[in-house]
């Protein structure tokens, strides 16, 4: 069964411009209430490369990722220590690596925020006037718990992805492909996760025809060469290789809310006993065969799921030229990476957040709207749950308040399952 457009009489017009203002402001008063929130452990390690810059400078830093130096992250892609450097040379005078951290974040967030207004401008359906549509985009983004939360509160760098992908979606609605490959490339070049859209944007052009294929692969090409000759040189191929199959193979057990750490609950004899920490760092569970064994197995159910998923987009034929497959396939990636793959950290569903959110603001229905928020919530939650609003868990989770962490794992284990059987519906809908 489709679900309803969303639509509003006219009379209800200027109330609905003034929850929509009243939303956006209530969101700008949160971001910065929580700005000066010390955030995750993440804070600390980007505060110390911004420091190393000024000892050491750029080029230092891509030696210790080819080299995997102590204290610095070899899983991830070469474009976001550019940023912090630009960060560092621009303000490392003036302001402290504390502040200079949480604001270029804060930038990227208020871009990702003017890029969505932009977005529901270029997709604002015909009955509804331009006013209206971006800003009810502008407040479905403010208004979003896990945008705040992940980049404002807790200084995740996700939001160094979104504006790049955002971009790249615009332009391949304008059928600039080669321009639209560039700017995918940037947003995967500054962390791995969006890579996994590669597929789905494959598809999407090969549907389109050759010459549109080519021209996004030669585009996403650009900025994969020039960045990996510029960090690294000639043979930069090895390097992405290997940091690629690293972040895939992220030896944490788990560490989300997902059905892979609720498996390690369920059977606690099979890991010795509960550790006192049960949310953060599991990673000495794969030391056991048993666990080592189950480590593997969630991730090829996981690849075994991803290729179903491609392989119902493949075989779907849309009339028209729509972008809506792509994005349907995005979010049911992305939520199921987080559900059943292992290694997978609690901010990791902020990709399939965007992209519910682009998908609801390109196709308004009723379920559109419900998986956004639903998404939203339960990447919030997820985030939450380790880490608060401010870097420590509103409840410390350990073995004497395992109920509290099980329960809402179960309850977000079964949202999933509910989701992934109605695939087929949302991709012909």
């Amino acid at each position: 069964m489709h679900s309803k457009a969303l639509q509003l009489p006219l009379r209800y017009r200027p109330l609905r411009l003034f929850l929509w203002i009243m939303g956006a402001i209530a969101g700008i008063i949160a971001c910065i209430w929580l700005f000066p929130s010390p955030g995750t452990g993440d804070v600390g390690l980007y505060e110390q490369i911004i420091a190393g810059f000024r000892r050491h400078g750029l080029a230092h830093f891509y030696t210790c990722i080819t080299d995997n130096c102590p204290g610095h992250w070899a899983n991830y892609p070469p474009l976001y220590l550019l940023v912090f450097y630009l960060t560092q040379q621009i303000g490392g005078t003036i302001f402290t690596t504390f502040i200079l951290e949480k604001s270029v974040v804060a930038i990227f967030y208020a871009a990702t925020i003017l890029l969505l207004g932009y977005f529901a401008l270029i997709f604002r359906p015909k009955n509804i006037t331009t006013i209206d549509w971006v800003l009810r985009g502008i407040f479905l983004s403010l208004t979003g718990i896990s945008f705040i939360i992940n980049s404002i509160s807790l200084g995740y760098i996700d939001s160094f992805v979104f504006p790049f992908i955002i971009l790249s979606l615009i332009l391949l609605s304008r059928h600039k492909y080669f321009l639209s490959g560039i700017f995918f490339a940037c947003g995967f070049l500054m962390k791995w996760i969006p890579i996994l859209m590669l597929p789905l944007y494959i598809l999407h052009t090969h549907r389109l025809g050759k010459k549109s294929l080519i021209l996004f692969v030669m585009g996403v090409a650009v900025p994969v060469y020039i960045t990996g000759v510029f960090a690294w040189g000639w043979n930069f191929l090895p390097v992405y290789i290997h940091g690629l199959l690293n972040a895939g193979s992220d030896p944490y057990f788990v560490a989300a809310p997902t059905i892979p750490w609720l498996w390690t609950m369920v059977f606690p004899l099979l890991i010795k006993g509960l550790p006192d920490n049960l949310l953060i760092h599991l990673n000495t569970l794969t030391t056991t065969p048993t666990i080592s064994f189950v480590y593997f197995e969630f991730k090829l159910i996981f690849l075994c799921y991803y290729f179903w998923i491609l392989y119902q987009l493949y075989k779907f034929s849309p009339t028209e030229q729509t972008m809506r497959p792509l994005l349907w396939g995005a979010v049911y990636i992305y939520i199921g990476y987080f559900f059943l793959a292992t290694g997978v950290h609690e901010n990791h569903l902020m990709m399939g957040v965007l992209c519910a959110l682009l998908l609801t603001i390109m196709h308004p229905t009723t379920r559109t709207l419900h998986l956004y928020r639903e998404i939203d919530f339960i990447s919030a939650g997820s985030m939450m749950l380790y880490y608060g609003i401010s870097g420590t868990p509103l409840i410390p989770v350990n073995t004497t308040t395992i109920a509290y962490p099980f329960v809402v794992t179960l309850i977000f284990s079964y949202w999933f399952i509910r989701q992934a059987s109605r695939i087929q519906n949302d991709l012909a809908g």
